[in-house]
């Protein structure tokens, strides 16, 4: 149960924007931790902040759905600097210590996590911690890279956690670097994907976190996401809409079975506007690029000669 909850999390951590966005993942998070929202507001005591946290954690399941919450909790202790979130890291360095808070707590420093924790957050990170603590260890570094503030240190123990003896701990580096676009993350992510026992959160987690420059060659990968009934309703729609933006004719029949039956109202009319616009695409010989990408050739339509080839391409 512990398990699940923490994967849980993670997996609405990409979906719901907490430093991932369905625009290109890292460039929103190459600043530096974003300061409270109203510079002239009084700071608040970290010792007040924290109260609040915990009043905030209390709230069990009801916690992990409010991130504005957690993100605001965030900004006013980061705002005190970074001694003021070490309760955050007791939290997380707890053995075994309370799931939900430790889930709780990854919520409210991913946003704000600061290259001074870098070293506190390696040692977490051991063999010999409890295996949720070494999870969220592992998402928290991985942030940093995915903001190009980890040092060459992380960087080799990230990699070195990419081949952990435990799956958990692997699967937690490797799917918060696959939002950096790290090749060998994004490698092991579609393999991930293709493996029977890889829970849905985990797959959750791959749609929501393949760059956007890569989604025109993982295209099969989403329209499997968009057509599994058993995937959260959050990664269906964002699987439905990399399709609508990336996809090519191949995608218009998941789009259509969709938009045709799925019971959701709500999906199926971003799948029907989706098939539309990618038929639109189809119809004017446009054409969507990965960035790099050689010259496209649009070859004639049967019996008539083509339009020009356009080729639109994702940054």
């Amino acid at each position: 149960m512990r398990l699940r909850i923490l994967t849980c999390c993670l997996a609405v951590l990409l979906l719901t924007g907490c430093g991932i966005s369905t625009e290109t993942p890292a460039a929103p998070e190459a600043a530096a931790p974003a300061a409270p929202d109203a510079p002239d507001a009084p700071k608040q005591a970290p010792g007040d902040v924290m109260a609040q946290w915990n009043t905030f954690a209390a709230g069990g399941g009801a916690a992990l759905q409010d991130q504005a919450r957690a993100e605001e909790l965030g900004r006013a202790l980061a705002a005190s600097g970074a001694a003021a979130m070490t309760p955050l890291l007791d939290v997380i360095a707890e053995n075994p210590g309370d799931p939900l808070r430790k889930v709780c707590a990854v919520m409210t420093l991913t946003p704000v996590i600061m290259k001074d924790h870098e070293p506190r957050l390696l040692e977490m990170t051991a063999a010999g911690q409890d295996r949720v603590t070494r999870a969220n260890a592992a998402h928290l570094l991985a942030t940093l890279a995915v903001r190009n503030q980890a040092g060459p240190e992380t960087q080799a123990r990230l990699r070195e956690l990419y081949d952990d003896a435990d799956a958990y701990v692997a699967h937690a580096a490797v799917l918060r670097m696959l939002t950096a676009g790290d090749p060998e993350a994004v490698q092991r992510a579609v393999a991930l994907w293709a493996v029977p026992e890889t829970t849905l959160p985990e797959r959750a987690q791959i749609v929501g976190g393949i760059p956007q420059a890569l989604w025109v060659m993982h295209l099969p990968l989403f329209m499997e996401a968009a057509a599994n009934a058993d995937l959260p309703l959050p990664a269906r729609q964002r699987a439905v809409q990399v399709l609508a933006d990336a996809g090519d004719a191949s995608v218009l029949d998941t789009l259509r079975k969709i938009a045709e039956a799925d019971p959701d109202p709500d999906l199926k009319k971003a799948a029907q506007e989706g098939a539309d616009m990618v038929q639109k695409r189809v119809d004017e010989g446009i054409v969507v690029a990965p960035l790099g990408a050689g010259p496209i050739t649009v070859p004639p339509a049967p019996a008539q000669a083509a339009p020009a080839g356009k080729r639109v391409g994702f940054e």
